[in-house]
C-alpha cells in the first residue's frame, strides 16, 4: 500500500468519535496533515484559509449541514474534492450529494479500504500533478 504522506484532509463531523475512527484510518495508511471541524460553518471557514486535497464531509450536522456547505464552498469557486460520509445508504441520498456539488459518497459505517483506495488516487493525481 502505497503511504499517502503529503495530503491535506478536513474531516468535518459534530460527533468526535467518528472524526477519530476518520483520523486514526487515515494515520494508518501516512496521512499526518489532518484539519477538524464540528459543522458546515467551521468547514466553510476553514477551506477558504486553507487548501486542502479532500474534505470528508458528514452532512448532518448543526449550525450548517454538509449539503448547505458543500453549496456554499461550491457557489464561493471551491473546486477541489469534497466527498460526503453519511449514514444514509440509499441510491437516492447518494444522488441528491452528487447533485449538491459533492463529488463521492461514502455510506457509514464506512467501507475503509474504498475510501483509502479513492485517497490513493487523488495521491497518484496529485503527484503526477507535482511532476509534469
Amino acid at each position: 500500500m502505497t503511504t499517502l504522506s503529503g495530503l491535506k484532509v478536513l474531516i468535518v463531523d459534530d460527533i468526535k468519535d467518528n472524526q477519530l475512527l476518520v483520523e486514526r484510518y487515515l494515520q494508518k495508511v501516512g496521512v499526518q496533515d489532518m484539519d477538524f471541524a464540528e459543522n458546515g460553518a467551521e468547514a466553510v471557514e476553514k477551506a477558504k484559509q486553507e487548501t486542502y486535497d479532500c474534505i470528508l464531509m458528514d452532512l448532518q450536522m448543526p449550525i450548517m449541514d454538509g449539503m448547505e456547505a458543500t453549496r456554499t464552498l461550491r457557489r464561493i469557486g471551491y473546486t477541489r474534492p469534497i466527498w460526503a460520509l453519511t449514514a444514509h445508504a440509499l441510491r437516492e441520498e447518494r444522488e441528491k450529494c452528487l447533485a449538491q456539488g459533492f463529488d463521492k459518497h461514502f455510506a457509514k459505517p464506512l467501507d475503509r479500504k474504498a475510501l483509502i483506495d479513492d485517497l490513493e488516487l487523488l495521491h497518484r493525481r496529485k503527484q503526477s500533478e507535482q511532476h509534469a
